[in-house]
């Protein structure tokens, strides 16, 4: 870090919210956008079994229909994920050199949260 940078600018922590390639895989496949009124929804559900659940309409439709990305595919979220940790790599280790890094495994999505602000 640039120690002449104004002290409001310097970092002297980071956070890193880690999860599974195959979490994160599954929650890029679940991406879906309401036909009708255009709101986005994710339908991968961890606590179920089948893993995706459509929810009920946002919009209020009674037969709702969905769309999905053309480049929610898994060849194109391996990329992303391969670009995002060479990106990211140097810049976890510096922090995890410095022992500030703040490494959070979220579990059970917001129910987590309590756990992390005790943290």
């Amino acid at each position: 870090m640039n120690k002449t940078w104004p002290f409001h600018l310097q970092i002297y922590r980071a956070l890193s919210l880690e999860a599974t390639q195959t979490v994160c895989e599954l929650k890029l496949l679940g991406r879906r956008e309401f036909t009708s009124c255009g709101k986005n929804v994710n339908i991968a559900r961890f606590n179920n079994i089948d893993r995706f659940v459509l929810p009920l309409s946002l919009c209020g439709c009674v037969r709702p229909s969905y769309t999905k990305r053309d480049d929610d595919n898994p060849v194109v979220i391996l990329n992303r994920s391969n670009v995002l940790y060479q990106q990211t790599a140097p810049i976890l280790d510096h922090y995890d050199n410095d022992t500030a890094l703040l490494r959070f495994a979220p579990h059970r999505g917001c129910d987590d949260l309590a756990s992390f602000q005790t943290a």
